[in-house]
């Protein structure tokens, strides 16, 4: 009876049924290969695959051992989000303080992304009820002087008691939102200096500002200043895992970017 049937299918639609169920067979066996492919079977996983490689890519290519890797991970994943956003005027710049070093160490790091260079490495203040020599305790409360962490946007420069001053506004409420009310700004500062620490044992500390050193941060205020990515980097599980920006858990929206990707 098949056989019969099949006949007939040929003989009214030229339909040769087992070259068919050939071609199908064929085409199903391609269709699990694809979906077997790390990332190929859902977008996000992609995504995915694609930042993890140039993030490590971009790292390798720094090579700079006194840069964490969770760190600059971390930062990439805000900043392209922010970005992705629209909201990053400077959108090729991203700066990472690292406040999981020691202030005896370089641990602010400055980043053009789509050229995926490093621009410029300093050491950085945090606030003195922060911690001594490494910073401990956090809180975005007024008059505590300590640091605030998270993603923050420069915003306008201005002149004060420091000289060349910068603030900035944290976009994550509850770790940094209220940076602009405490007048937490970037400027510059004597105590923070390799002579500060031959003298003390440790870096000087600010209230609650990442205070940089006077030898050229006038330069590195008026490049990163009005709309680039600051992270202000810490491992408090509690931030990591519930940062919009931070956490593994959000998707990215739109990546690769154009510009972003490089041989």
């Amino acid at each position: 009876m098949l056989n019969l049937k099949h006949q007939n299918l040929k003989n009214r639609y030229n339909f040769d049924l087992p070259e068919v169920m050939r071609y199908m067979r064929t085409a199903i066996v391609l269709l699990m290969v694809m979906v077997s492919l790390p990332g190929a079977s859902i977008k996000r996983e992609n995504k995915e695959n694609i930042f993890h490689d140039f993030t490590i890519s971009f790292y390798q290519r720094i090579g700079d051992a006194n840069l964490d890797y969770d760190a600059f991970r971390i930062g990439l994943r805000g900043y392209m989000r922010l970005r992705n956003e629209g909201r990053l005027k400077k959108a090729a710049l991203l700066t990472i303080i690292d406040y999981s070093k020691s202030s005896n160490s370089e641990r602010f790091f400055l980043f053009d992304v789509d050229k995926q260079v490093m621009l410029h490495k300093s050491l950085v203040a945090h606030g003195k009820n922060s911690g001594q020599e490494y910073a401990r305790y956090f809180s975005n409360i007024p008059e505590t002087k300590k640091s605030s962490m998270g993603f923050h946007i420069t915003a306008e420069s201005y002149y004060g008691m420091h000289g060349l001053s910068m603030r900035m506004d944290g976009v994550e409420p509850r770790f940094n939102g209220n940076v602009r009310k405490r007048d937490i700004v970037m400027h510059s500062a004597d105590y923070v200096s390799h002579k500060f620490i031959a003298e003390h044992n440790r870096l000087g500390r600010s209230w609650g500002c990442p205070a940089l050193p006077v030898e050229h941060y006038v330069p590195i205020i008026l490049k990163i200043k009005d709309g680039s990515c600051l992270f202000v980097y810490y491992p408090d599980e509690k931030y990591l895992s519930s940062s919009k920006y931070a956490t593994e858990r959000t998707p990215l929206k739109s990546f690769p970017m154009m510009g972003v990707i490089s041989s």
